[in-house]
């Protein structure tokens, strides 16, 4: 009686194990570059939910704590040497005051290094408007090239690195930005 329940047990972990793994295989969009994968998961009306990192068989949320919705990226939001890759994403909440509720968007992008999976900038506004460079992978933005990988790798103090980075996703940013 005991082995048939340990089989029944392990039967239903399969299949669910089995299931998730293929809705999350079956619904997604998938970037590749220098090794990096970035994949967007859980449609919901025209938008991804979810955006994951996998590299070396190894998988991270890129967003953790963030409820967003996600444009899917295209081949034409790598920099050119698509060692950066831009991903749109969209908050939406509401504020209370008073006896009024009001609703809103606020509409960001997100550079993703390829290579690590590291989030090396966030921003929003018009700064989301600008283009890739032709080269050296920098962000063409009011006339100007600005450099998207916001560590500074010549200085002996990072802290000002860690800050920045840690603000845009927190501690799920910092362990991948090594």
């Amino acid at each position: 009686m005991r082995l048939m329940n340990m089989k029944i047990l392990l039967a239903l972990f399969i299949y669910f194990t089995a299931a998730n793994t293929t809705a999350w295989a079956e619904a997604q969009s998938v970037l590749k570059a220098h090794g990096g994968q970035v994949i967007f998961a859980d449609p919901e009306k025209g938008f991804w939910r979810s955006v994951y990192f996998l590299k070396n068989g190894n998988h991270y949320k890129l967003f953790p704590k963030e409820q967003a919705y996600f444009y899917a990226s295209l081949p034409s939001d790598f920099s050119e040497g698509s060692r950066y890759l831009k991903i749109e994403k969209t908050i939406r909440g509401s504020i209370e005051g008073g006896a009024l509720e009001e609703d809103y968007d606020r509409a960001y992008c997100a550079f993703v290094e390829m290579a690590s999976g590291c989030i090396v900038r966030q921003e929003t506004g018009s700064f989301c408007g600008g283009q890739w460079a032709t080269n050296n992978d920098a962000w063409l933005w009011a006339g100007e090239e600005i450099t998207v990988d916001q560590r500074n790798q010549n200085t002996a103090s990072k802290n000002s690195d860690v800050e920045a980075l840690a603000e845009i996703n927190g501690d799920a940013n910092l362990h991948l930005c090594h």
